[in-house]
């Protein structure tokens, strides 16, 4: 795995490591896609995210809510802003749907 991952590996503050994915994808008009672990891990990603695209708080009151099963916070759609939704299918085969 870290043969796999080599130089594609964030190590130190996330919200630096989350302002380079957003700036590189800016950059590259491709997507910048994190692989996090747990649901946990992927809503700090989004939070650092959304504060540094100028995201208010007081915008997140209005968000839909998120996944009950998962304890998932809001979301939140504005023009620019990439959603990927995704389903655990089969958590013992590690099966997982996901829609851009």
């Amino acid at each position: 795995m870290r043969e796999f991952f080599r130089t594609r590996h964030l190590w130190g503050d996330l919200r630096k490591a989350v302002a380079f994915g957003l700036s590189a994808q800016q950059r590259t008009g491709r997507h910048f896609l994190w692989l996090t672990v747990t649901n946990k891990g992927a809503q700090l990603v989004n939070d650092a995210a959304l504060d540094i695209l100028g995201v208010r708080p007081e915008q997140l009151s209005n968000a839909w809510p998120g996944d009950p099963k998962v304890n998932a916070s809001k979301i939140y759609v504005q023009p620019g802003l990439m959603v990927r939704l995704t389903r655990n299918l089969d958590k013992e085969l590690s099966l997982i749907h996901i829609s851009e």
